[in-house]
């Protein structure tokens, strides 16, 4: 289906997607980096395309990342293909941020292309970091608990204040805690 002349709506979609998206193929050869790729990376699409991958990525991993690409291509082993985790990567201003990489294979015949969808998650992991760190400094015992009365989290100043250790705590039901436990039905 083309909703424009010369571009399908696949095309289309990736382009315009809000999230990077970078394809390579069997040479690891940059031929898809949209938009979102470009703004996250910081190279133009002119400056990436045809080029090997190995320059998106942090300049420790580059000598060795066609080698991890080829090991998938040769024994099948997913070790990160079909996953999605939070890596660190060197834009062009050799700045660094924390995204979130989904890494996909597609067959064509018998070659192995690879598609890696990226975003930011550099504010997420530093809010993350900032309520962490705000709860081991907590002077009064933080307890949460799930619309199931489970007990989801107690901070480790509350384990010493209320005298339960993390193994006894986790996943057990909240017992005489100040409310009435509602999880019985009558």
């Amino acid at each position: 289906m083309h909703l424009w002349p010369g571009k399908s709506s696949a095309d289309q979609t990736l382009d315009q997607s809000l999230i990077a998206v970078v394809m390579i193929d069997e040479r690891n050869r940059i031929k898809r980096y949209n938009r979102a790729a470009e703004a996250l990376w910081g190279y133009s699409r002119e400056e990436v395309i045809n080029r090997n991958v190995s320059m998106l990525v942090p300049q420790e991993h580059r000598s060795r990342h066609d080698d991890y690409v080829g090991h998938h291509r040769k024994t099948g082993e997913n070790r990160i293909v079909g996953t999605s985790r939070e890596v660190e990567v060197e834009r062009k201003d050799g700045s660094r941020i924390w995204v979130q990489l989904a890494l996909s294979q597609v067959k064509v015949g018998r070659k192995k292309y690879y598609s890696a969808f990226v975003r930011d998650v550099t504010a997420e992991r530093s809010a993350r970091e900032m309520m962490q760190q705000t709860l081991e400094q907590a002077l009064d015992a933080v307890v949460c608990i799930d619309e199931h009365n489970n007990i989801t989290l107690v901070q480790q100043g509350g384990r010493g204040t209320l005298g339960v250790f993390s193994r006894s705590c986790d996943g057990a039901k909240r017992q005489n805690a100040g409310a009435p436990d509602t999880s019985a039905t009558p």
